[in-house]
């Protein structure tokens, strides 16, 4: 653990996960290389988390979840596509100290 990870007062601890997978086909599932790359905080360099180092086979992953769900996600009425985004993405949603959740949101926020 890191000391962003330990509790600094009985209320806060970090946010933060210890280590982050790809997500892919709906599920968190681990690098195919099994390789991580330390996220560090530019604040002091220490470290943070975990995060895949995702490869050429990790992206063709992707890319095959996304060609599957592309049928019935295309068949989802927009609607439905709007109120799944603004569960992962709820407007008014405090992000700016969750990189994961930013970088997600931001492009949707945008976007609308």
């Amino acid at each position: 653990m890191n000391e962003m990870s330990q509790p600094i007062t009985d209320y806060f601890t970090s946010p933060f996960k210890a280590r982050y997978d790809n997500f892919i086909g709906g599920r968190f599932v681990p690098p195919m290389s099994g390789q991580y790359f330390d996220n560090a905080t530019p604040i002091t360099g220490a470290k943070i988390c975990e995060v895949a180092r995702s490869g050429a086979a990790d992206v063709e992953a992707a890319l095959d979840a996304a060609h599957a769900a592309r049928e019935a996600w295309g068949a989802t009425s927009a609607a439905e596509r709007s109120n799944i985004l603004l569960k992962i993405c709820p407007v008014g949603a405090d992000v700016r100290h969750n990189s994961s959740r930013l970088a997600m949101c931001w492009p949707i926020r945008w976007a609308s």
